[in-house]
């Protein structure tokens, strides 16, 4: 029988481990790679033999990978890749994706002065911003990748919570909204329910200094081919540039910034 560990038989040093704080997440790592470059269900022994780890560390290693859903385990005893590594995939393969796109469609539009321009994904109750262009023009620069903001005060997380009903919010927050960023900070859900449907009426969020200080930020949602929301793109501007024409100027630039990006990645607009 042609096994994984036939295959892997003359492997029988331990793989390196990279030298870190963590050396149990680097094992499942490479647990994990070896699980995916085999082409059927392994079993604990094969992943030993294959890799050269004790049998009873790879047992360790598997049943916690099984209960982070990163493996499942099948009837025989043997594994494969779990849901929450698909979940990672398609997580991945999204924000490429739209950062892409999202990089495409700023590269086509004038730039509009003093404005910082956004996109984020949504991550349980906050978003995460993935990719900016002229960050260094507010909030002191504040806009940087990877940066995390509630969902409850940024734009782009509202214009997410208006994809969602009135009961979901309530559920989300059954346990109350978070710590206020700034003074501006929303903290009554009742009033966050009544931003979400203005933005579920006008196709735009709006986060009035909630998060910085002196800073205003429009955001609209990102569609995919299934008309669902996979990820927000916002301007912000300071809080002194808000006059009328500017704020219609911006609010059109988002509006239409993803609206060209949901078209592109498949959503039906209905145009």
């Amino acid at each position: 029988m042609d096994s994984p560990a036939n295959r892997q038989s003359d492997r029988k040093t331990t793989p390196a481990i990279p030298d870190t704080p963590t050396p149990a997440i680097a094992r499942g790592s490479i647990v994990l790679d070896f699980i995916a470059s085999c082409s059927k269900p392994v079993s604990a022994q094969e992943i030993s033999a294959g890799l050269g780890l004790p049998k009873s560390s790879v047992h360790n290693v598997c049943t916690t990978l099984v209960s982070l859903e990163l493996l499942a385990r099948r009837s025989d005893q043997t594994f494969v890749l779990g849901p929450h590594v698909m979940r990672w995939a398609r997580a991945f393969t999204r924000r490429a994706d739209v950062t892409a796109e999202f990089a495409q469609v700023v590269d086509e539009a004038a730039a509009i002065e003093n404005a910082a321009m956004t996109l984020a994904l949504s991550e349980g109750e906050e978003i995460m911003l993935i990719a900016a262009r002229n960050a260094g023009s507010v909030a002191g620069g504040a806009f940087r990748i990877g940066l995390r903001l509630p969902i409850a005060f940024s734009a782009m997380g509202k214009a997410f919570l208006s994809h969602l009903s009135d009961t979901q919010i309530e559920r989300l927050y059954e346990n109350g909204l978070p710590g206020p960023r700034t003074a501006s900070s929303v903290q009554s859900l009742e009033k966050l329910i009544v931003q979400v449907r203005r933005c579920r009426i006008e196709g735009y969020a709006t986060s009035d200094q909630e998060c910085f200080e002196g800073v205003v930020s429009y955001a609209s949602t990102v569609l995919d081919a299934s008309n669902q929301p996979v990820a927000a793109i916002a301007l912000s501007i300071p809080s002194e540039d808000r006059g009328m024409e500017a704020k219609e100027e911006v609010i059109t630039y988002v509006r239409l910034a993803a609206q060209k990006i949901s078209s592109r990645l498949g959503a039906d607009l209905g145009e």
